[in-house]
């Protein structure tokens, strides 16, 4: 994530690219394939390598374990599927499938309220929130935006909340 969000896009894909090969070589680390597979995933998204991305996120969401979640959460900040979910959500936007779009964020939302993970929560409301947006889906739009704010204040996730804002959400 650090090269990806300083725009260090070779940097990142190559981390990716590296951390991917170790998953799959190794079946100690068959819990990090999800993860992995995600890492891949983000960084050609954010690349606009969308079908590829795509690819990842769904192989993501099929190597997931929620029995693993305690692993998860211990080692990423964010759970794996819940991540792949709101990202290949996220993906099928730009894809042209909003029926999938919507679907996906909604798996994503069940899954994070379901393990109770405050933080993947937050990220899959803000991308729950884009999805909507896009198509101009206003009342969704601040419902989650209302919810992130909650959440955001009771569980010390502050650097959510400027997403939150309804103003800028809006």
């Amino acid at each position: 994530m650090y090269n990806l969000v300083r725009g260090r896009m070779a940097e990142a894909k190559s981390l990716a690219t590296e951390m991917l090969a170790l998953a799959m070589r190794d079946d100690r680390l068959a819990p990090d394939r999800s993860q992995a597979l995600w890492a891949m995933g983000v960084t050609e998204y954010f690349m606009g390598e969308v079908l590829a991305a795509k690819a990842n996120f769904e192989a993501g969401i099929q190597s997931y374990r929620e029995e693993w979640h305690a692993y998860y959460a211990c080692s990423y900040v964010l759970d794996p599927g819940v991540a792949n979910r709101y990202l290949l959500g996220r993906a099928l936007v730009f894809l042209g499938y909003p029926d999938q779009a919507r679907a996906m964020i909604r798996e994503s939302l069940d899954l994070a309220r379901k393990l109770k993970h405050a933080e993947s929560l937050a990220f899959a409301l803000v991308s729950a929130a884009v999805v909507h947006a896009f198509y101009s889906e206003t009342a969704e739009v601040k419902q989650y935006a209302a919810e992130l704010m909650a959440i955001s204040d009771g569980n010390e996730l502050r650097q959510h909340r400027p997403w939150a804002d309804r103003k800028s959400v809006v």
